[in-house]
């Protein structure tokens, strides 16, 4: 039987890092994805900061050239979850290794 653990994203980039390994691009960049909800009568809106890597050189470069602070990206990909330590302390970490990345329209508020 096959299984495996997929996930789309759409949200606002944060870091942007282009990394190099053995002489191939590689890419790691955040997105903040935000929930809204009423609370009583208030809305409250609820963030959430997710880690992004591909190791697929073409998608590094078109990340390079197109994926900025604040940009919208779309991001399909596979949850990768590892189990390392720190300090003594057991530690998971989840990420998505993408396949797809795609950039939204610059508005006026990514700086743009």
């Amino acid at each position: 039987m096959i299984s495996f653990a997929n996930a789309q994203i759409q949200g606002n980039v944060g870091t942007v890092e282009i990394k190099e390994n053995n002489g191939k691009k590689f890419a790691k960049f955040s997105v903040a994805t935000t929930e809204s909800y009423k609370k009583g009568d208030e809305w409250v809106n609820n963030t959430h900061w997710l880690n992004v890597t591909t190791f697929n050189p073409a998608t590094a470069e078109y990340i390079e050239r197109n994926v900025t602070k604040g940009r919208q990206v779309f991001v399909a990909g596979q949850i990768k979850v590892s189990q390392y330590e720190k300090d003594g302390e057991k530690r998971t970490s989840v990420e998505i290794h993408a396949d797809d990345v795609q950039v939204g329209p610059k508005t006026d508020d990514t700086g743009e």
